[in-house]
């Protein structure tokens, strides 16, 4: 076991004299702050707390702090617990990344709706490539309309959308068989299955054609994705029901 000279215990008294905490006169003397605590009562060396009162930066609440934990302190406030800090994080956290301090700050700019003209301040992000920005859903609605409206639509087909059904095509009946004919089932394998709702769909897309083998059971999404590449769908649908092979009497 290790003993302290008394030049040793002397030479730990003058350095806590001189400002040195326990941890540097260990490091110098070589020996454990028990021991040199140990020194100081046998001496009567009088130890001074050094630790400093200081108030919560949230709630005002008086902590015991020791410097060391002043020292470290970079940001020069004590809290008195984790909430207060957590508190003062989120507060502090607003403040330091609000408007051009933010990563994502975008400066707005002045501009004008595209239909009606609305002048309007906005980030630089929403505005487009076209360039187009629009002050809510009306004017967007009103745009695509103008836009993508009669022969301006990529799915114009020459207004056959306006011309009438044939005259079976109005009988509850006709319809309730065909739905049975398919089991009231979407009659297209790839279905996604997003909706439970049921409609007829024209094969050949020609509203006066009604016979049977021209119709098919289909749900509304499948019915729709069917008005795109017309000649494809065409063509899978026929296949689906000369594969089928179902046919049904019509007695109206």
């Amino acid at each position: 076991m290790k003993i302290a000279s008394l030049q040793t215990q002397k030479k730990a008294i003058k350095l806590y004299h001189d400002g040195l905490s326990f941890s540097q006169i260990s490091k110098k003397v070589g020996f454990t702050k028990s021991a040199i605590s140990y020194w100081f009562k046998k001496h009567g060396v009088e130890i001074k707390l050094r630790s400093k009162i200081v108030s919560c930066h949230i709630c005002g609440k008086k902590k015991s702090v020791f410097p060391r934990d002043i020292r470290n302190n970079k940001t020069g406030k004590f809290f008195c617990c984790w909430v207060c800090f957590q508190r003062w994080n989120v507060e502090d956290a607003s403040k330091r990344f609000a408007g051009k301090n933010n990563p994502r700050y975008s400066p707005k700019v002045k501009t004008k709706c595209a239909i009606c003209s609305k002048p309007m301040n906005v980030n630089q992000s929403r505005i487009p490539e076209t360039g187009r920005v629009f002050c809510g859903a009306d004017c967007q609605k009103e745009f695509l309309r103008e836009r993508f409206s009669g022969e301006l639509n990529p799915n114009w087909c020459g207004g056959v959308s306006f011309e009438p059904y044939c005259t079976i095509w109005k009988h509850k009946e006709f319809r309730k068989d065909l739905l049975e004919r398919d089991n009231y089932r979407c009659q297209n394998p790839d279905c996604w299955c997003k909706f439970d709702r049921l409609d007829l769909h024209h094969i050949d897309y020609d509203k006066k054609n009604c016979h049977p083998d021209n119709l098919v059971t289909l749900c509304i999404s499948c019915n729709a994705r069917a008005n795109v590449e017309r000649e494809w769908h065409t063509a899978w649908y026929t296949a689906i029901m000369q594969r089928s092979g179902k046919t049904i009497n019509i007695n109206h």
